[in-house]
């Protein structure tokens, strides 16, 4: 009997990491991106945006991000991400880059927490 409950919460312990950790990577790397447009705003030129605008868009990502990790306000930081992230696939679609990996980051925002 024993053994079997050990099996059982092996078993939870990894179905809940194997939930968990789309959204775990989403958030590192919106961490990432956020913390880089906060430290590094005045040497950054992104879209044309002054260093004030990319300081903020940091501090909406950071604040996206924690709303994305936390299960009540979860749908709020998608929302935010998803939207944040289909504007730079627009943009970089418009200046000719590429944008597949962008893409592809707007579809992990949406699948991650299912």
């Amino acid at each position: 009997m024993k053994a079997l409950e050990i099996n059982l919460e092996k078993q939870n312990l990894g179905c809940t990491i194997l939930r968990w950790l789309p959204s775990i990577l989403v958030a590192i790397f919106f961490i990432q991106n956020g913390l880089d447009k906060i430290i590094n705003a005045a040497t950054l030129n992104k879209a044309g945006l002054s260093p004030a605008q990319i300081l903020t868009v940091g501090i909406i990502l950071l604040i996206a991000t924690g709303l994305y990790v936390i299960d009540k306000t979860m749908i709020t930081g998608t929302i935010i991400l998803a939207l944040y992230m289909t504007s730079v696939v627009f943009i970089h679609f418009n200046n000719g880059k590429p944008y597949i990996i962008a893409s592809q980051i707007v579809l992990a925002i949406l699948y991650a927490p299912i």
